[in-house]
């Protein structure tokens, strides 16, 4: 994938924030196959496959992985939408959204698994948005839902002050763009892209 479609895809998944990620959560095998029945059918969902296709969605922007664990129809086509290098930003921006709430709906426990939230949101937003600012995904992953930590590049940032207002914080990231995080009970679990 080109590197600009990536900072797109991501931006889009932010505007709403596969193998087995090396250093992410336990392989597939680890974690328990769930399956629900509605009216007349049974749908089996990976549970660890879906949330590493996502993850390496984020990462790489390789959708592969996550289309495999995909079988709602709606879903596959807001994935397409997502990938389409045609159409309007507010459509792409939804279907991301809704991407984003059927994964991190079934994967939330999963992404936090290795986190030790902070005091308090304060604490946790100043030290993933310092992070950021560092590089430092290491601490960034002390304090973030490990899909937060996805959507970062890790190379760092020039300095920019952090706007903290209650259980949110913002922080520039460049000329023309601003990323906002939201924390609950001590640890970050949204991040979102907009242009200012």
């Amino acid at each position: 994938m080109l590197p600009w479609r990536r900072l797109i895809l991501v931006a889009c998944l932010a505007a709403t924030a596969c193998a087995p990620v090396e250093d992410g959560p336990p392989p597939a095998e680890s974690v328990p196959t769930t399956s629900s029945t509605v009216g007349s059918t049974t749908t089996v969902v990976d549970v660890a496959g879906l949330c590493n296709g996502y993850l390496v969605l984020l990462r790489s922007g390789d959708p592969e992985p996550l289309r495999s664990q995909l079988d709602d129809p709606e879903l596959v086509a807001d994935l397409e939408t997502m990938l389409s290098s045609e159409g309007e930003f507010d459509a792409i921006a939804a279907a991301a959204l809704r991407l984003e709430e059927a994964v991190v709906g079934q994967c939330a426990d999963r992404f936090a698994l290795s986190v030790e939230p902070a005091p308090d949101d304060a604490a946790a937003l100043s030290q993933f948005l310092g992070a950021v600012t560092a590089g430092d995904e290491a601490s960034a992953t002390e304090v973030a839902w490990e899909n937060v930590v996805a959507q970062f590049t890790w190379s760092g940032t020039p300095e920019s002050e952090i706007h903290l207002e209650g259980n949110t914080a913002s922080m520039r990231m460049g000329p023309t763009r601003i990323v906002n995080c939201e924390a609950t009970g001590g640890v970050v679990v949204a991040c979102r892209f907009s242009e200012g």
